[in-house]
């Protein structure tokens, strides 16, 4: 398994791209550093034609499905907001491109797990 940052790992078996949101305790919850790996990994294999799918999960594995996302780390969102820190408007912006990314991606997708965040579903 190849490792972007300790927080997402990424691996291709077989023509599968594998990603894996690794912040269990905190839910898997997406920092800024997050979304940016996220978005280069699929912007790699997007055009990769190895590379046939892309699943994306969660690391931990409770509950019946285990934990998949948390959505934005509120805990980041919410310093960022009260100390003005620009970097709040880059979470969002790159979150939402994020989200465009995923929702255009030709490859079959599939995201295991219970999430908080209302826009990634999986299939």
């Amino acid at each position: 398994m190849s490792e972007i940052t300790a927080d997402v790992l990424a691996e291709v078996r077989g023509r599968v791209g594998f990603i894996t949101l690794n912040r269990p305790k905190a839910i898997n919850a997406l920092s800024l550093g997050m979304v940016r790996d996220l978005l280069a990994q699929l912007l790699a294999w997007k055009d990769d034609p190895q590379v046939l799918a892309v699943a994306i999960r969660g690391s931990s594995k409770e509950g019946v499905f285990g934990h998949f996302c948390a959505g934005g780390d509120i805990r980041f969102l919410h310093q960022a907001g009260s100390t003005g820190n620009p970097e709040l408007e880059d979470f969002f912006t790159e979150e939402y491109a994020l989200n465009h990314l995923i929702f255009t991606y030709p490859a079959v997708y599939r995201l295991y797990g219970w999430h908080r965040h209302g826009r990634w579903h999986g299939d």
